[in-house]
């Protein structure tokens, strides 16, 4: 049900990281912008996708007490 909630969200974001990348002038900074974004998806991945990960792997993604 979570990521059914996401999607609208999910969609205004993609619409941000484009606007963001069309800003930059530089094709070395929007590619970094890319890479970034490709990096921190795949590292939130298991979270979202219920995969199993380990008390230290799931502790790692909790950057903020909130999140628990």
């Amino acid at each position: 049900m979570f990521l059914y909630h996401y999607l609208a969200a999910y969609i205004f974001a993609i619409l941000a990281l484009a606007y963001l990348i069309g800003q930059m002038k530089n094709k070395k900074s929007a590619a970094i912008a890319v890479a970034i974004a490709a990096v921190v998806f795949v590292y939130f991945a298991p979270l979202n996708y219920g995969l199993h990960l380990s008390s230290g792997q799931f502790n790692a993604r909790m950057w903020l007490s909130t999140w628990r």
